[in-house]
């Protein structure tokens, strides 16, 4: 449903499964039935260790809920996880991501005093700053006034069409999905196609 070098949109009202969709092809969830493969991994197959071990080392979540700690600053929270796999950000790299996603001067106030649109803006930097393969995010914009979230797409964009990448994203917003490589609605638990560039996978 996804390739490299694209990004996808899936779409439809709440309540239609479409995040724990997202869930099935991180991992985080065991799908009922069918086959969830990722880069080639069919999932179902891993076991816990070694799903754990996949989705640090290609995978890369931006979830509703945020999953911050309140208490921790802002540099803290986007480094924790690469803290955890023993990797490091050099401070320039640090630096301008923050300033992309217009956070500069917040890297050292509490997660917890920031507003809900720069707390999302936390978690997409998060994710990105890791570098993963695959992207999983869902409603990325959804706390976001209008101009910060198409500068948040723009973001998720480039970062899809970068070689070897890929960005799967939930949203109810019509204006961003048309602007994505391909678009699948939901439908009594089916994905149907809406929308397909031809997009060369790279």
């Amino acid at each position: 449903m996804a390739f490299r070098g694209v990004l996808t949109a899936i779409t439809r009202p709440s309540g239609c499964g479409k995040s724990i969709l997202l869930y099935c092809l991180s991992g985080l969830e065991r799908p009922a039935g069918g086959v969830a493969q990722v880069l080639g991994r069919e999932l179902g197959k891993l076991n816990e260790q070694r799903l754990a071990l996949f989705r640090r080392a290609h995978v890369g979540f931006v979830f509703q809920a945020y999953n911050l700690v309140p208490s921790m600053t802002v540099r803290d929270n986007v480094l924790l996880p690469l803290s955890l796999a023993g990797r490091k950000v050099d401070k320039a790299t640090f630096a301008a991501v923050m300033d992309r996603f217009r956070l500069s001067g917040h890297e050292q106030d509490a997660v917890g005093s920031l507003s809900g649109g720069e707390q999302q803006r936390v978690a997409l930097i998060r994710t990105l700053i890791a570098d993963p393969d695959v992207v999983l995010a869902d409603e990325p914009t959804g706390a976001l006034d209008r101009n910060t979230g198409w500068m948040v797409f723009s973001e998720l964009l480039a970062f899809a069409h970068r070689p070897g990448k890929c960005v799967v994203m939930v949203t109810h917003d019509p204006d961003l999905a048309r602007r994505c490589d391909v678009v699948y609605t939901m439908a009594d638990g089916r994905l149907v196609v809406s929308q397909s560039e031809q997009v060369p996978v790279r």
